[in-house]
């Protein structure tokens, strides 16, 4: 809830191009219902960040920012 403002913000400032988000199943409804105009990306809770990064870059070319909400330790 506290990085919403900040997500806004980017997803403003990206407008023109395409918005991908990186959260946890439970967050990801929550972001979808904020954001319609974003690609959300769930991935389970138990799982590393890098590994969502490097599927989402095997599928889609690179991106200018990549922003995920899982735990700061971990990500």
């Amino acid at each position: 809830m506290m990085a919403l403002p900040a997500v806004e913000r980017l997803v403003a400032a990206n407008r023109d191009g395409e918005t991908w988000l990186h959260s946890r199943p439970a967050v990801a409804t929550l972001l979808r219902a904020f954001f319609p105009t974003t690609r959300v990306v769930a991935t389970a809770a138990r799982s590393w960040p890098w590994r969502a990064a490097r599927a989402l870059r095997a599928t889609r070319p690179r991106c200018r920012l990549g922003v995920t909400f899982r735990n700061a330790w971990r990500a």
